[in-house]
């Protein structure tokens, strides 16, 4: 029953994926996380996301955050790279999931404009 119950979770995450129109990246981009947690206490972290979207991205962090809380998300340059800093962007958290490390996170930017700096496929039809 509970073999049944995870196989069953799995094939609603593959056709959940299946259905998003933007095409996901699987790219771990550094990047610095900043905010307000729920106490009212700011927060920076370095980490890296799992994978991003023209519109989004999946990142993992220490830190507890919470659905529609709002972060601010920097790409990170590589140590020793003399890039210039970019300006944070605001996304929304969309999901939280705990994992061994901490929380698995999809988040959605807000504004419009470019933090990747990378060419994405083009989108899927509407059905």
């Amino acid at each position: 029953m509970t073999q049944g119950l995870k196989v069953s979770r799995e094939a609603a995450r593959e056709l959940e994926f299946d259905r998003r129109k933007a095409k996901r990246l699987f790219l771990f981009f550094p990047i610095e996380i900043s905010g307000v947690d729920q106490d009212g206490r700011a927060f920076l972290e370095q980490t890296k996301t799992d994978d991003i979207s023209e519109k989004g991205c999946r990142l993992v962090t220490s830190i507890r955050l919470y659905c529609g809380d709002l972060i601010n998300i920097r790409l990170t340059p590589p140590p020793g790279t003399s890039f210039p800093k970019e300006s944070p962007q605001v996304f929304k958290v969309m999901w939280v999931h705990p994992i061994k490390s901490g929380w698995s996170v999809g988040a959605h930017k807000i504004h419009d404009g470019e933090i990747w700096k990378v060419s994405f496929p083009p989108t899927k039809p509407s059905a």
